[in-house]
């Protein structure tokens, strides 16, 4: 197949049809694409295109994850104690069990 003028983002897949690569959009595959403008919206809380993709962020207090979505970055996940937290005006505190136990110098683990 040929594809006059070339596919810049693309590949010709027929008389001058080309298929574009992701993030690029038009006749020519030589227009970004904006993925933040896509339903669904591809970022939780904040999107910035970029040439070819985009960037996802976070508000204040949360945190990126690997799956593109926004976390509360002071959660008892995040902690890591050995038996759970409380989050109490905004501090991640960990907790232990029983009475007769206390937090380690670590803050994490119950002694």
């Amino acid at each position: 197949a040929i594809c006059q003028p070339g596919c810049k983002h693309g590949e010709c897949i027929g008389p001058n049809k080309c298929k574009c690569h992701p993030g690029y959009t038009g006749k020519t595959c030589n227009q970004d694409l904006n993925e933040c403008g896509l339903k669904p919206r591809p970022c939780k809380h904040r999107c910035m295109n970029t040439y070819g993709s985009y960037k996802c962020y976070c508000l204040n207090g949360y945190m990126l994850m690997p799956d593109g979505t926004c976390s509360n970055a002071l959660s008892c996940s995040m902690a890591n104690c050995q038996y759970g937290c409380d989050v109490l005006k905004g501090e991640v505190r960990c907790r232990c069990p029983s009475p007769g136990l206390q937090l380690g110098p670590d803050g994490r683990t119950c002694i």
